[in-house]
């Protein structure tokens, strides 16, 4: 890594908490080992089974304490790059992307606290409230690719709030037994949207929390607040 030995171990930490944030309210972390290394000829960050390549760019923000990519990814090692959406079909970016980046808040509001949480939910939100409703939008549900600015809005800041609404009629307790069913039933395997309804379907009663995810991912603008 282009960085001195306490830059090196601040990423280092701050992976640490991460990773054991998640092994704590999600499950065991899905690989023996997982690895970090800088890549010079790409600027982002991206993620595969055990492996997170940082960009020269980004690790150059991870010495500014600046770590949400990071975060990110290493939410997707849980939900991502350990539990699979089935690419492709209705629903895979939502899974890929939108449910990494609410974990990732959720790590945030816990080390963060509350505060931190709700400014980070909102501002993408408030990014996405600019287009929403008119012909630009659509339902998250059916986003093929965050190949435009409206598309990754759509994913990074309106999924998110989405699934913080279903957090919030779930409570704290069914939520993360949720999500720890979830992971241990489908680790390494592959995820369909449908399958993530059929799970959800357990919480709430006469179907409440289904329906509520349900109206949330299939309509275009913004549900009430």
């Amino acid at each position: 890594m282009n960085a001195d030995s306490l830059e090196a171990l601040s990423v280092i930490k701050e992976a640490f908490k991460s990773v054991k944030f998640f092994y704590e309210n999600i499950g065991n972390y899905p690989y023996k080992k997982l690895t970090l290394f800088e890549v010079t000829q790409w600027e982002g960050i991206n993620t595969g089974s055990g492996l997170i390549m940082i960009g020269t760019q980004s690790l150059e923000m991870m010495k500014q304490k600046y770590f949400e990519s990071l975060n990110l990814t290493i939410a997707q090692q849980w939900f991502g790059a350990g539990v699979f959406a089935k690419y492709g079909s209705p629903g895979f970016w939502f899974l890929s992307l939108s449910l990494p980046h609410y974990l990732r808040l959720m790590y945030l509001r816990q080390t963060q606290g509350e505060e931190s949480f709700l400014k980070s939910l909102h501002e993408p939100l408030a990014k996405y409230k600019e287009f929403s409703g008119t012909e630009n939008d659509i339902p998250i549900i059916n986003v093929d690719s965050p190949n435009s600015r409206e598309k990754g809005l759509i994913l990074y800041g309106k999924g998110p709030f989405l699934l913080s609404k279903i957090h919030n009629a779930m409570g704290n307790e069914n939520w993360l037994a949720f999500l720890q069913n979830l992971f241990k039933s489908f680790r390494g395997k592959i995820l369909t949207y449908d399958e993530f309804e059929k799970q959800i379907s357990r919480y709430g009663e006469n179907g409440s929390i289904l329906a509520l995810l349900k109206k949330l991912i299939s309509q275009k603008g913004m549900a009430e607040e």
